[in-house]
């Protein structure tokens, strides 16, 4: 009963604490935003991309195969952790060595210059720090995980306010650095609980075998982690390329409140991951179960955020943003749909990856990837920031329908009953985006209130989730 009590603190904290770090992480958003325009925005947004896809060697999915094989043996913990952190080693040294190679030939002028250099030793100093947290994780010590979060969090927060308040002519730079104390932070309290909560000793292992078997391991995870990062951040690139620094921060005002709202996700898949795979050793039919029950949960969530947004588009980015970044609402109302499917899309991938199936989530992301690539050199030049929404829901949508086809080749199928129940959400939000456009023109707030009401009686009328499958997901959590 107490282990119970003590795992039901757990998720409830882990629960809290990611929320609350998301809500620091928005107001930091809006507040960097608002003070620096939609051109100095860009221009930063456009630094982290581009740091984000020369920083794709950092990691190479050793992270992903930290919190996998530790979760099924953590006995060898210290041994997979000194290995890795050696391999990460190599990858930092190469990764810079390109970084820098490209700085030198692509110069992008001194002040973006100076905010790709700070972003990647932001980069590379997070690099370390997510080694460690994906120890905690595997041990389901998620509350490691969150209060990282937060402190990091808090840094980006309060360094803001302080810039802004002591200098009126900050810049994108200023914000840059921002970044690097709060990866510092992060880096540096991570150490701490691993030291000093896990007992353990950090050294530097050469095992030519080990090697072997973890980067044979990581390969399909590090080919997904390359392909991810590009899909998610090409956009951002070739809006530089081809409209400026003004697309880009429109672009990723609406971006960033989709990967606010995608903290929902973030929370259910990062509680099961590690569950997930200790019954993939023990159980197959409990580990289906708890895969469907979490297909539900997330479509419970998606359907109507997608319609709520798409219908509030305009009055939420004048709410968030303000009228310099009214034109973003053009790329929200198209890019909610994105996140519909990363929902639904994010369940099926963890399934496979738990599954030793990494490599069917590889291959579907490099056909959305490459996808998505050639179909922004065509749509990009002539619609911008909606442009590029655009192309972003078509990839999700594709990569969704080759997820569903390779789920099923494998003999890991969606039941029927799993299928009626997301047809029923579909069905409930549908009724609850007829109501939202009857009432538009009521207070904002009371307009999300109603409709969460509305939404919430209609699941509960239609039967979509019963107490049989809260009670099940309960016991799934709490015994792991």
């Amino acid at each position: 009963m107490e282990i119970a009590k003590t795992a039901t603190k757990n998720v409830l904290f882990l629960f809290t604490a990611d929320i609350l770090s998301k809500i620091i992480n928005f107001f930091y958003v809006v507040i960097s935003a608002r003070f620096l325009g939609v051109d100095d925005y860009g221009m930063l947004m456009f630094g982290m991309s581009f740091v984000e896809i020369c920083g794709i060697g950092l990691d190479l999915g050793l992270s992903a195969i930290l919190i996998r094989e530790i979760s099924k043996n953590e006995s060898k913990m210290n041994s997979y952790f000194n290995n890795v952190l050696f391999i990460k080693i190599i990858l930092i040294l190469v990764t810079s060595l390109i970084t820098g190679l490209i700085l030198y030939f692509v110069n992008y002028g001194h002040d973006l210059n100076i905010i790709i250099v700070v972003l990647f030793i932001t980069a590379i100093i997070n690099s370390f720090a997510l080694i460690l947290t994906s120890v905690f994780q595997a041990f389901n010590k998620m509350q490691y995980v969150s209060i990282g979060r937060i402190v990091s969090t808090l840094v980006i927060l309060i360094g803001a306010f302080f810039l802004i308040r002591i200098d009126v002519n900050a810049n994108a730079v200023d914000f840059a650095f921002l970044y690097l104390a709060s990866s510092i932070v992060l880096f540096l309290l991570s150490l701490l609980i691993y030291i000093f909560y896990f007992k353990a000793k950090i050294r530097f292992t050469f095992a030519k075998k080990h090697w072997l078997n973890i980067i044979k391991l990581a390969l399909p995870f590090g080919i997904s982690v390359i392909f991810v990062t590009i899909y998610y951040r090409i956009d951002s690139v070739m809006l530089k390329f081809f409209k400026g620094d003004s697309e880009v921060g429109l672009y990723n005002a609406a971006y960033n409140l989709i990967f606010a709202l995608n903290f929902i996700q973030g929370i259910v898949i990062t509680s099961i991951y590690p569950i997930m795979s200790k019954l993939f050793v023990s159980s197959r039919e409990q580990l289906m179960k708890l895969f469907e029950i979490s297909i539900r949960i997330l479509a419970i969530f998606a359907f109507p955020i997608g319609v709520g947004t798409a219908l509030l588009a305009d009055r939420l980015i004048l709410l968030i943003y303000g009228e310099k970044f009214i034109a973003a609402s053009s790329s929200l109302r198209v890019l909610i749909w994105a996140l519909v499917f990363m929902f639904l899309n994010v369940s099926i991938a963890n399934l496979m990856n738990v599954v030793n199936l990494q490599k069917i989530v590889a291959y579907q992301i490099i056909i959305a990837a490459i996808f998505n690539i050639v179909a922004n050199v065509f749509i990009i030049p002539k619609y911008g920031a909606a442009g590029a929404s655009f192309t972003t829901v078509l990839s999700e949508i594709l990569a969704f329908i080759l997820l569903l086809c390779f789920s099923h080749k494998y003999n890991f199928k969606i039941s029927r009953f799993t299928i009626l129940s997301v047809l029923k959400i579909v069905v409930c939000t549908a009724i609850m985006g007829v109501f939202v456009y009857f009432v538009l023109n009521l207070n904002l707030f009371v307009v999300i209130i109603l409709s969460a009401i509305v939404y919430s009686v209609l699941i509960y009328m239609f039967k979509v989730i019963d107490k049989n499958v809260i009670k099940l997901f309960l016991k799934l959590i709490l015994n792991r």
